[in-house]
This record gives structure tokens, sequence and C-alpha cells, in this order.
């Protein structure tokens, strides 16, 4: 951990290096010292469907077992990816995904995994998941 002088000057760093427009080397700076994290930048990756890099940022600043936050957000980027992979009808990626990585919850939701595979299988997930949502078959109709 950086002491206090050296905390300020990571600051000042940091600063410098975003001014130049060198922002790959402030968020590599940024990982490295566990220093700042940059939501802004985290927003905006999860925006961009970036999970795999914001879940690489994340990993700078915490583990998915740190505690139960982390364990939320890591759930939410994997949830996102595996939803989107679904959404464009990528069932094979989508099956990837809840295979080697949304497998580790199982521990805190032992139906998650077959939930999941069982959307996988539908063939028109969305139709289930706007009836749950709703309630009513044909509000999903509309």
């Amino acid at each position: 951990m950086a002491t206090d002088p050296d905390r300020g000057i990571l600051f000042l760093i940091l600063h410098y290096l975003d001014q130049q427009n060198l922002s790959e080397t402030a968020r590599s700076l940024e990982c490295e010292t566990g220093l700042y994290f940059n939501m802004s930048y985290f927003e905006e990756m999860l925006n961009c469907c970036a999970y795999n890099e914001a879940e690489s940022y994340l990993c700078g600043f915490t583990d998915i077992h740190d505690n139960l936050y982390s364990t939320k957000i890591y759930f939410g980027i994997r949830k996102l990816k595996f939803l989107e992979a679904l959404a464009d009808g990528e069932r094979e990626i989508a099956r990837e995904v809840v295979e080697n990585d949304i497998e580790i919850f199982s521990e805190y939701n032992p139906g998650l995994v077959q939930q999941a595979f069982e959307l996988v299988q539908m063939e028109d997930f969305m139709q289930v998941f706007n009836f749950r949502l709703t309630g009513c078959c044909r509000a999903t109709k509309i």
C-alpha cells in the first residue's frame, strides 16, 4: 500500500496521464495500484457491453469472494454477458458463459445453473422473461 506522499504523487500522475490522453496507461496504473476506481470508465465499459474488460478492470480492486457486494457485482456482469448472448441468439456462447462464468455462483444459489440452462434451451426466452416481469400473457404479446 502506498504511503500518503506516494498516494498524492500517484494521483498527480493519474491526472497527468488523463490530460495527455493516455487513458489506457492511466487505467492500467489505477488497476495496478488499486488507488483509484474510475467509476465513469467502468460504467462506459458496461454500457458498451465490454463485459470481459469491465471484469478485468474490477479485478484490480476486488476479488469475486472478497465480500457480498463484490460477489453481486461480478454476478451482475456475468449475467449481462449471458443475457446478451441469449438475446443475440448465440446459444453456444450463452452455454459457455454458464459453464465457465456463472457456475461459480451455484454455491450461493444451487438452482441457478439449472435455470440458466433452461433459458438456453428455450426458443424465445424474451417472451418468457417478459411474462415473468409483467405477469400477464396479453401484455407480452403487445
